[in-house]
């Protein structure tokens, strides 16, 4: 990647090296989406990684409600009610750590899945048994595997949108 391809990007050197430095990305697939300025490729799996580790999580949880519903956001969150859902979208109450990672992976598919789909598919896809996990549900997965075990379910969402 040349210095001026980094100019072009919407990218700082630091969230290059991180985003390299997580496996998500090969260097070649970050190359070839700053290099031709569009958004095929990584580019849109990369917005959905910039948003979940950048936005607060009142608002992740906000969106995630509004795409997938309060029952299954509660789900994923690991929490009985929904009201403990609409406490954290109004900021009154902050997620466990555990909680955070779940919601963020959860919102990082949910970005993935929104390059192509609706939100009434994708919150069948969250509920669905699917190959690509044992045939569980992403949703069940992100909630009972460890916390930053869940990253299968991303690949499933990138899976999704090749096939």
């Amino acid at each position: 990647m040349t210095n001026e391809d980094l100019n072009r990007s919407e990218l700082k050197p630091d969230q290059i090296a991180y985003l390299l430095r997580s496996g998500e990305f090969t260097a070649e697939e970050l190359a070839e989406s700053v290099a031709t300025g569009t958004r095929g490729g990584a580019w849109p799996d990369l917005h959905a990684s910039q948003e979940a580790r950048g936005l607060p999580i009142d608002q992740i949880v906000t969106r995630l409600r509004a795409t997938i519903g309060v029952r299954l956001v509660a789900y994923i969150g690991g929490v009985g009610t929904t009201s403990a859902v609409a406490a954290w979208a109004e900021a009154r109450d902050v997620p466990d750590a555990d909680k955070v990672t779940r919601l963020r992976t959860a919102f990082h598919a949910l970005g993935i899945l929104l390059e192509r789909w609706d939100p009434v598919t994708i919150e069948s896809w969250f509920k669905g048994m699917n190959p690509d996990l044992g045939d569980e549900s992403p949703a069940r997965v992100i909630r009972e595997a460890a916390p930053d075990g869940a990253n299968e379910v991303l690949i499933a969402a990138r899976s999704a949108m090749i096939n």
